[in-house]
């Protein structure tokens, strides 16, 4: 193209499409730019790509179509470790699907946050996968079932719902019944999902942690794990 190329003086060993005219020492590169020599496709001397020739990402970024009326962009995986270390979490009532609340997020997460306690909401639209473990104390010493499910936007996500039984406590021993959902749903930007739990039985069963003892660590009463895919 016209002028392609026309700025470099120092530089050598590049391919130029269009009429960006390039740096002064570049090298190595290969550019395609529109007529009005905005680049739109660049690799540099490393192979490295970019959609503009200034962004090129960061090792283990992946590259993001942001649909037909934006450029692509380089982001950060979306993913979380979420936890609840507070002691006891009680259903709402009886056989009312009761959102689980969290209170730590490991530091490191990205694209993924708690709002409001509940709410785990995303940055980015995508895919996610969420998966959900509690710990079901029962004090009675009848058997019990729970059920785990999930809600999006505040309604119930279809066939999201798993039941389990909560085993019978022993004389004075309370008995801990771990329960693992997991969910894969669609959501568009700032969409949030929450982790909600329900059971007949709610004066009898709760979600509760356990401390730390000896060399075996702390039990959080629930966990999740999200990630984009």
């Amino acid at each position: 193209g016209y002028n392609a190329g026309g700025t470099i003086t120092t530089g050598a060993n590049n391919t130029l499409i269009g009429r960006y005219g390039g740096t002064t020492a570049l090298t190595g590169a290969c550019i395609i730019s529109d007529g009005n020599a905005n680049i739109r496709m660049a690799t540099n001397s490393s192979g490295a790509f970019s959609v503009d020739g200034a962004s090129y990402g960061n090792a283990g970024d992946v590259f993001t179509s942001n649909g037909s009326g934006a450029v692509p962009t380089w982001n950060t995986p979306a993913w979380a470790y979420i936890l609840d270390t507070t002691i006891q979490q009680f259903p709402a009532g009886t056989d009312t699907p009761t959102a689980i609340t969290f209170n730590n997020i490991d530091a490191n997460s990205s694209g993924v946050s708690i709002v409001s306690g509940s709410r785990i909401t995303v940055a980015r639209a995508g895919t996610y996968v969420f998966t959900a473990s509690v710990q079901v104390a029962n004090y009675d010493t009848n058997e019990h079932y729970a059920t785990i499910l999930y809600r999006k936007n505040g309604t119930i996500a279809a066939n999201s719902g798993k039941m389990l039984t909560a085993t019978k406590a022993h004389a004075s021993t309370d008995s801990f019944t771990l329960g693992t959902v997991s969910y894969t749903i669609k959501l568009a930007a700032n969409e949030y999902v929450e982790i909600c739990w329900s059971t007949p039985a709610d004066t009898v069963l709760s979600l509760n942690s356990y401390p730390a003892v000896g060399t075996a660590p702390a039990c959080p009463l629930a966990t999740l794990a999200v990630s984009q895919v």
